[in-house]
This record gives C-alpha cells, structure tokens and sequence, in this order.
C-alpha cells in the first residue's frame, strides 16, 4: 500500500545508525550518485482512485525505474513505499537514467491518461556508509532532501553532481539555493533539463 503524509524519507534512516555493528558499516571509497524518487500525492491519490489503481500506478513507477537502473547499470537499494533509492557508480548515468525515468513516465501518462503518474527525483553524489546491503550518511540524507524539493516530472540534483557532470551533453538550469531540513546551511540546487531546448541551459 502507498504511504504518505509529512515531508518525504523523515522515516527513512538518513543517518548512520545502530552503531552497535560497527563491524558491518563502513565508507564506500569512492564517489558514488545515490538517487531518490517519490509519487508525488500518493496518498491522496490513493484516497482519489482506489487501492487498485494506485497499485497499478506503483507499478509503472516501479518499472520505468527498474528498467533505467538496467540500461544505465544502477543498483537498487530499497523500495521506500512510493518510490525507489538506488544507487550509481558513474554520476552521469544517474541523470541519463532518471531522464530515460521520466521519459517513461511521460509515455506512460499518454497512454493512460485515467492512471496519471506524477514523480519527483533527486540526486547527489558522495561517499556514504554502506552496512548490510544499505546505505547511510550525509550524502544519501542530501539526496533525500533535494528530492523533497523538486515538484513533480522534476529531476533535481546537488552542486556536485553538476559539477560531475561537466564536459557531457546533460543540461541543467540553477534553480539557487535551498535550505535542506537537517543540513547545515542553504545548498545550491540544479534542475536538469531532460526535456527542454538548449537555450534554457546555464
């Protein structure tokens, strides 16, 4: 069933925890993309819709992001409820792969236009905890956040990941700074521009 409610991920265990197992838990080592995405509404579409359709709906979600996690060979962490964390090793693929999301997503909604489809998406790139096939710390809490702040068929990703992405022919706009529940400080925040002209670019 879909969840909902409050400000999305406030459940998910954004910081390391249960150190109790230290053994378990250690830093990855390299940089990595970790990817958020969210229904936007899902409860209120549920209450709309009915419990069958908005399983349906799930399930489309599910699929256009399983399927962009196999062509741009990223990893699913954990299925959230109403959306999906995954993970990349390469930063670009992150956003070529949440693109393709969105795309699906798009096609999706032409198709069925009575089950519309409506997801949000954030990024960011770091060097998380990693302890039993899941992953904790600042940069998977930041990606959570900077989901929070994109609306819906919106991909929005940190300064890093735009950084990371210099020199390839993804296209972002500055949409500012943003303050981050629970980060220190306003964080630069960059949209990618899955489906504008290049005149809309930085």
């Amino acid at each position: 069933m879909l969840k909902g409610g409050g400000e999305p991920f406030d459940n998910l265990g954004m910081v390391v925890e249960d150190w109790n197992t230290p053994r378990t838990q250690k830093v990855t080592g390299s940089t990595i993309a970790i990817v958020f995405t969210d229904i936007v509404g899902s409860t209120d579409m549920t209450s709309a819709i009915g419990d069958v359709k908005a399983q349906e709906i799930l399930r489309a979600h599910n699929s256009a992001v399983r399927s962009a996690l196999a062509r741009f060979s990223g990893r699913e962490i954990k299925h959230t409820g109403d959306g999906i964390m995954a993970t990349f090793e390469h930063v670009p693929d992150a956003v070529w792969g949440m693109a393709d999301v969105l795309k699906a997503v798009r096609a999706h909604n032409q198709t069925h236009p009575d089950m519309p489809l409506r997801i949000r998406i954030g990024i960011n790139a770091g060097e998380p905890i990693s302890a039993e096939n899941d992953y904790y710390g600042l940069a998977v809490t930041i990606a959570a956040r900077v989901c929070a702040k994109a609306d819906a068929d919106q991909i929005m990703v940190s300064q890093v990941v735009r950084d990371m992405c210099e020199g390839t022919e993804l296209r972002f706009a500055d949409r500012g700074t943003e303050t981050l529940k629970g980060i220190k400080g306003p964080q630069p925040i960059h949209e990618v521009l899955w489906g504008a002209s290049p005149s809309e670019t930085e």
